[in-house]
């Protein structure tokens, strides 16, 4: 994992320091913020990028074998968020693997996702392919401001229950239907209309990325 210094000087040392994992290591993958770009169209501004920073990017990954990991989704992972005049876009968030790690790990890849209320992008790394997994049971952080909380978990955990005593306190623990009855009496499609409200930003964002100079969007 990386995080990169704004400072090109800082950012060398860096670079140099890579070596010593470069050595030492086969399968190589990198992730993170590296706070420089590959390309001058990696970045939207009306301040162009350091060349000089660029080079010595670029010629740090070929000196050790990395190149950039197969992606998708959002093209450039940062802004300041300001106005349209000083609005700045870059790609800064990236993955790097070196040929031993797709060869050993070939479905790998990453997915920027939009970055909702963050100034970065976030990067979703899959490693193996996408296997489906069952529903599951969540505990929903907001549940214990509700005045009826500690009432439904202790009606549950008083419940007679008959059996050994960790069958007994494995069924005490579970006040998961109690819960549920809660949520659905006081909670009724929350996660839905908080998904909505997500997708909704996510939306405009995704726009955003498709053209980066409608001003209507960013309000």
């Amino acid at each position: 994992m990386v995080y990169a210094s704004n400072h090109a000087r800082v950012r060398d040392n860096l670079w140099k320091n890579l070596i010593n994992i470069s050595s030492t290591t086969n399968c190589w993958i990198i992730i993170g913020d590296f706070n420089v770009v590959r390309d001058v169209l990696e970045r939207v501004s009306n301040t162009p990028s350091c060349l000089v920073d660029i080079l010595d990017f670029n010629f740090c990954l070929l000196k050790y074998g990395l190149d950039d990991l197969n992606s998708s989704g959002c093209d450039m992972t940062w802004t300041n968020n300001q106005d349209i005049a000083t609005l700045v876009w870059s790609k800064l968030d990236r993955a790097l693997i070196n040929t031993q790690w797709m060869a050993q790990f070939p479905a790998t890849a990453v997915h920027f996702l939009s970055s909702g209320i963050s100034d970065h992008s976030p990067a979703l790394v899959t490693v193996f392919e996408d296997k489906y997994v069952g529903h599951r049971f969540s505990f929903l952080n907001y549940w214990v401001d509700h005045p009826n909380y500690h009432d439904q978990v202790l009606e549950a955990w008083q419940t007679p229950v008959q059996g050994s005593q960790i069958f007994t306190l494995f069924r005490k623990l579970n006040v998961k239907t109690k819960l549920q009855a809660l949520h659905k009496q006081s909670f009724s499609q929350i996660q839905k209309r908080v998904k909505d409200s997500k997708e909704a930003l996510h939306d405009c964002q995704r726009q955003i990325q498709a053209n980066l100079h409608l001003p209507e969007l960013y309000e």
